[in-house]
């Protein structure tokens, strides 16, 4: 939905098809972007390792420790290859990002992060779902994990950084503390806020935010072959950004204002198949 069908249609520009060096036969450009390996390839794969944690670590700290130790060996597990093209695939899902297309969200590190919050899930359950006793637990670790994450980030950098996508374990505890301490900082504002139009999109958009995020996605790459690729100034670009918050907010809630409904009735006939 977002390279292909746009390449398919036509749409993606020259600028983009060059900017990723797509000079060879078309099946290999569609090829490429069906493996891009992106956020949705990490969700699937992180619930296959995820229902396993669920179902047999009931102590959060247990959860904890397996979270730490994805980050510990992601660098260590990094490129593993065997001579099978398919399983490489896999492998590098998990692993790495050199074949066949790159992969941005490899299962190790990344899943550290979602295991770190189930840890938070757990403590949450065992707290009674005491909220502002979680932020402050949650400002604690951020704070004790930045301490730790800091010195290997900036002192190894290339070893526990090596760039956002495929950081090491040091750089995984560093984002994972400011993440943490984002989190508090986000509760404190709006548990003091009053209800009122602002809060409400808020909340809107933190109920729908994985929907929304692939919409959003969607839409711009489609956009690019309309507005073009990397050719405009910021007033341009900042009038698509107003643009595009606008018309995610229409089709997420047109989507599930059919969801609701339980039929896609309200979506045009060209869509309903």
């Amino acid at each position: 939905m977002k390279f292909i069908v746009p390449v398919i249609l036509g749409f993606a520009p020259a600028h983009f098809i060059e900017k990723y060096g797509w000079h060879g036969p078309i099946e290999q450009q569609y090829l490429y972007l069906a493996l891009l390996g992106d956020i949705l390839q990490l969700a699937g794969m992180s619930l296959l390792f995820v229902g396993f944690i669920r179902k047999y670590v009931k102590n959060k700290y247990g959860i904890l420790a397996i979270g730490l130790l994805v980050a510990l060996v992601s660098r260590e597990v990094s490129g593993i290859h065997i001579n099978f093209s398919v399983v490489n695939y896999i492998l590098d899902l998990l692993f790495n990002n050199d074949f066949p297309a790159y992969v941005y969200f490899p299962v190790f590190p990344w899943m550290s992060f979602i295991i770190i919050g189930m840890f938070f899930g757990k403590w949450f359950q065992e707290l009674n779902y005491n909220g502002p006793q979680l932020f402050k637990n949650m400002l604690c670790v951020g704070l004790i994990f930045i301490a730790l994450g800091a010195p290997l980030v900036f002192m190894y950098g290339n070893y526990h950084y090596n760039g956002f996508y495929h950081m090491g374990p040091g750089g995984v505890i560093y984002f994972a503390g400011w993440t943490l301490i984002f989190l508090w900082a986000i509760f404190r504002l709006t548990s003091k806020a009053k209800e009122n139009t602002c809060m409400k999109v808020l909340k809107y958009c933190s109920k729908n935010l994985t929907s929304m995020y692939m919409i959003q996605w969607i839409l711009i790459s489609w956009g690019k072959g309309i507005f073009g690729y990397r050719q405009h100034g910021i007033e341009f670009v900042s009038i698509l950004i107003l643009f595009y918050i606008l018309l995610t907010f229409f089709s997420s809630e047109h989507i599930g204002h059919c969801k609701e409904k339980r039929t896609f009735d309200c979506l045009p006939t060209y869509c309903r198949g």
